[in-house]
């Protein structure tokens, strides 16, 4: 049985709801398959831009460096929401 992270059901209390919920997302798997490779793709970007020696000429580099580490942290986490489909093998 393939574990879903919590956060997919949580805002549901009845436990019916919480499975037909659960089917949904695991159904979805095609497309958040797709999100999954959007995000890597969007980590590599981010990737390249901290790497760049351009960055460093920025006046507002500290600014610029917390932005970067902000939206590594976002997408860490939406990558954790989908880590069932590591296990399915989707991604």
């Amino acid at each position: 049985m393939i574990t879903l992270h919590n956060k997919w059901t949580s805002h549901l209390k009845d436990e019916g709801d919480k499975e037909k919920f659960r089917h949904a997302v695991l159904a979805d798997g095609i497309v958040l398959g797709r999100l999954y490779a959007i995000l890597e793709e969007f980590e590599d970007e981010l990737t390249r831009q901290e790497l760049s020696p351009e960055q460093y000429a920025s006046p507002s580099f500290a600014f610029l460096k917390a932005d970067q580490t902000g939206q590594r942290r976002q997408i860490i986490k939406i990558k954790q929401l989908l880590e069932h489909l590591k296990k399915d093998k989707l991604v």
